[in-house]
């Protein structure tokens, strides 16, 4: 996943908590909406977290890559 992914999933995230906010989500007749909503809301978060998690191994590979690089260098 890329940080293009990462950003549209907290955009996504940041829509649904929005709409989370609106109290007349709770009211017994809506109760589909909110399972909707909070269903979407669980697979996004799960997504996001995939992405950071990924996003750090990558990152955390490029700095090992890098650092293994400049020793080479400097022997």
């Amino acid at each position: 996943m890329s940080k293009k992914s990462m950003k549209t999933a907290q955009r996504r995230l940041a829509e649904i908590e929005t709409a989370l906010a609106d109290g007349a989500l709770y009211e017994p007749d809506r109760k589909g909406d909110l399972r909707e909503l909070l269903e979407r809301q669980g697979r996004h978060k799960k997504e996001l977290d995939a992405a950071e998690t990924e996003w750090l191994n990558v990152t955390q590979e490029l700095e090992l890559l890098k650092k293994n690089n400049d020793a080479e260098i400097v022997e």
